[in-house]
């Protein structure tokens, strides 16, 4: 009777250990440019700049970091086109595309962005072998202003121009120092130019004005200009 048993157990884990081995199926690992042609342009890109962006920023779009991951990489012009055309360079870092115009771009433009996406992945389907976007650039606008003239201490016949001007970006200093002029105005319409301390503040958007001291003159306004 034991082995009777015993034979029975035997065969029963031969027939299951049979089984498995006839079940077993061993995966086949696709090739990176199988998958890319079978996917499209939206399973490669993930984000790209959209919406209104400051006239000096570059502009990115992020591909999918399971097909793509450069160390760092440049592409050529025909890569990629702009409308109204800019100079710049488009350059890959790990799975990031950022696009950065050598002389920023034009102030509230609307452009347009083809990534011909055949120069990056060369197997991708034909129907998908570009991706265009747009976005728009901001301009400077001024936001606040406040200036006064203040007399000078212990001479009421000297004042000094003190006060702020707010822009609604930030700007660059340079800019604005050659942007802004201080000039008065005789009864005769005649101008006379005087000079401004121009400083920027830490949030780049809010300008500091000085004057000189000038002397005092009921017979001549003060303006400043932008």
């Amino acid at each position: 009777m034991k082995k009777i048993l015993l034979l029975l157990i035997i065969t029963m884990f031969l027939i299951s250990c049979g089984k498995d081995e006839k079940e077993t199926v061993v995966p086949v690992k696709e090739d990176i440019t199988t998958i890319v042609r079978a996917l499209t342009k939206y399973d490669l890109i993930t984000h790209e700049t959209s919406g209104i962006i400051h006239y000096k920023s570059p502009i990115s779009i992020a591909l999918n970091p399971n097909y793509v991951n450069e160390s760092e990489k440049i592409f050529k012009n025909d890569t990629f086109k702009i409308e109204p055309y800019r100079e710049g360079e488009l350059k890959l870092v790990k799975n990031i595309l950022t696009f950065i115009p050598k002389d920023g771009w034009n102030m509230r433009t609307n452009y347009k962005f083809t990534l011909f996406m055949d120069k990056i992945f060369p197997n991708i389907k034909k129907e998908f072998d570009s991706h265009i976007f747009s976005f728009e650039t901001n301009g400077i606008e001024i936001f606040d202003i406040n200036l006064d003239a203040e007399n000078v201490i212990n001479n009421r016949d000297l004042y000094t121009i003190k006060g702020n001007i707010e822009f609604n970006t930030e700007i660059d200093l340079e800019s604005v120092q050659n942007s802004i002029k201080g000039y008065k105005i005789d009864n005769k319409g005649n101008k006379k130019y005087f000079p401004l301390v121009i400083n920027m503040d830490k949030n780049k958007r809010n300008v500091l004005i000085n004057s000189s001291e000038m002397q005092r003159n009921k017979n001549m306004d003060e303006y400043i200009y932008i």
